[in-house]
């Protein structure tokens, strides 16, 4: 396995922690540091065009993995579901803020296989939570354009190529706290960018 770090001129202790571990792991870490700030699109695209594996496996900055065989499990699936071109899992959601109550999403119970029109009209992945084929990323990347956002538009890209596993286990947690990308903004300017964002799915689909 290799593990891909897009880091995009982080302004805190990021860079110095991501240099110690290159050193200590010079085989399996790779590191892209840009220059200039790319902005969230063109860094996800940067780090997605030199993954060599056979899977990609997402984990963005403020979210974590909880299980020590959640890839191999996901992996496991995908092999045993060559139908499928992407996999995940339930996710442990966790408001720092104290606003909400943590909750286990999605309430769906049991391993299963979906298809593009279950995605359609359900809610149900988290970035954290993916893992899917390493093909037709230049498509992808061709696909991507005009959005703001890259994990939608991949999940719905990658759902036209094949089913959708879903484990029903609790194997990551998202985070939601007051300097993260998506939940620093405010519920009008998500409402706003999440419009656009399906407009234009429907629009390229």
């Amino acid at each position: 396995y290799e593990i891909v770090i897009g880091d995009d001129c982080s302004e805190d202790s990021t860079q110095s922690i991501i240099h110690r571990y290159s050193i200590r792991y010079p085989n399996i870490i790779k590191v892209l540091s840009a220059d200039h700030n790319l902005g969230v699109i063109k860094n996800f695209t940067s780090t997605l065009a030199v993954c060599t594996g056979k899977y990609i496996a997402l984990c963005e900055g403020d979210d974590y993995w909880t299980d020590p065989y959640k890839l191999q499990k996901q992996v496991d699936f995908m092999e045993a579901h060559p139908e499928c071109s992407i996999c995940t899992h339930k996710v442990l959601f966790t408001h720092e803020n104290g606003d909400e109550k943590n909750k286990v999403f999605p309430e769906i119970n049991g391993d299963q296989v979906f298809t593009k029109s279950y995605l359609y009209g359900h809610y149900f992945i988290q970035t954290c939570s993916v893992l899917f084929k390493n093909e037709n990323i230049s498509e992808f990347i061709n696909f991507l354009d005009g959005f703001k956002v890259g994990d939608a538009p991949l999940y719905y890209f990658y759902s036209q190529n094949g089913n959708i596993g879903f484990i029903d286990e609790c194997m990551a947690v998202y985070r939601f706290h007051n300097t993260s990308f998506w939940s620093s903004q405010d519920n009008f300017s998500k409402h706003i960018k999440s419009i656009k964002t399906l407009r234009l799915l429907q629009k390229k689909l």
